[in-house]
């Protein structure tokens, strides 16, 4: 940790699952960094809402989710699932806001969070991922499929669900 370094929203830059280095946003407070982004045109300072956050299902099921947020010490993230989800995030909500002037899935600024190492109920690699109603889950692809995180056209499907479910 800098001591000059002021808290608040930071870069990184870090590989992804395709191999690929992405800059991301995060988030620094007290000598932590955390996978959140809170620099988006969306994020209200008076709410604290409209942040971007990745979090670690750690290999658990929806039915008994056992998550915890990414940190950092030194903004250094090894985790590639992590940096897909959360550069694939951003990626759509950058896209869904200026060709659509979509202020977020809910239209309103609220977050964006995306669970990655989701497992299925009997504990086995997850196959798919989907949209519950308030956050994107990423399965790692079993045996058929590559971790779902890596691919931005998933993310962009799910967040879809997301906004459509906001507006149907």
């Amino acid at each position: 940790y800098n001591a000059t370094c002021s808290d608040g929203p930071v870069t990184a830059e870090a590989f992804d699952l395709n191999g690929v280095k992405r800059t991301i946003n995060t988030y620094l407070e007290a000598g932590k960094y955390y996978m959140i982004d809170m620099a988006e045109p969306m994020f209200n300072t008076t709410t604290q809402e409209g942040i971007i956050m990745t979090l670690n299902a750690n290999y658990t099921s929806t039915s008994e989710l056992d998550y915890n947020m990414f940190t950092s010490s030194d903004n250094t993230w090894n985790i590639p699932s992590s940096v897909s989800a959360h550069y694939n995030a951003t990626t759509a909500y950058r896209t869904f806001y200026n060709l659509f002037g979509r202020n977020s899935i809910n239209g309103k600024g609220g977050d964006i969070i995306s669970f990655v190492n989701v497992a299925e109920d009997d504990g086995t690699s997850m196959e798919n991922a989907f949209w519950n109603g308030q956050a994107v889950f990423y399965g790692n692809g079993g045996s058929n499929f590559k971790p779902l995180a890596g691919a931005l056209d998933v993310a962009a499907h799910e967040l879809g669900h997301g906004i459509v479910s906001n507006t149907s």
